[in-house]
């Protein structure tokens, strides 16, 4: 119980750190409609194939306030549920990885139908008009960490010699404000 992570005990100043990029719900979208090339399958299907055990593992030692998997509610339908009284979040939107064939995919309109009954469901907690990929109904996708920003480079830099290459540090949480999640 000492160990365990709860979603919503984030604290003012924790940094969020995404450990693998959005994109999978969109890509499996294009995978069953045969729209991939063999290069994107093998990109999707190893981002996906990578466990978030590892990434556990790897911050041993590190104070993690809040923490929460990304899968079928999207980044921000995710990042809603680590919302509590006292916090906001302030989402570097240009810092959240994405795998370069979402986006394109994403802008000839291959979306996922949950990716847009997320937005329904989480555009009230958002300030400000968001990029679709932001509400992605992710397959397995990674984990979204709330951590001191003391420590968020070392968090970083052990998930990043784990394998998780994409990780970075994509916000962090400031005094609560009118909306939940702000986009920077």
């Amino acid at each position: 119980p000492s160990s365990f992570w709860s979603n919503n005990t984030a604290r003012e100043g924790d940094a969020l750190i995404l450990t693998k990029p959005l994109g999978t719900g969109i890509l499996s979208t294009a995978i069953k409609a045969d729209l991939l090339n063999s290069a994107q399958i093998k990109q999707a299907v190893e981002t996906m194939r990578q466990l978030n055990f590892y990434a556990v593992d790897a911050l041993k030692g590190i104070r993690v306030t809040a923490a929460t998997d990304i899968t079928g509610f999207g980044f921000f339908g995710h990042l809603s549920e680590m919302l509590n009284d006292k916090i906001s979040f302030e989402i570097y939107a240009d810092s959240v990885p994405v795998i370069a064939a979402a986006r394109e995919f994403a802008d000839m309109g291959i979306i996922p139908e949950g990716s847009y009954k997320n937005r329904e469901f989480a555009s009230k907690f958002v300030g400000g008009e968001a990029d679709i990929l932001l509400y992605d109904a992710q397959t397995s996708g990674g984990l979204l960490l709330a951590v001191p920003q003391s420590e968020a480079n070392l968090a970083l830099s052990r998930l990043k010699e784990a394998g998780y290459e994409s990780s970075a540090i994509v916000g962090i949480a400031k005094k609560r404000g009118e909306y939940g999640i702000n986009l920077r």
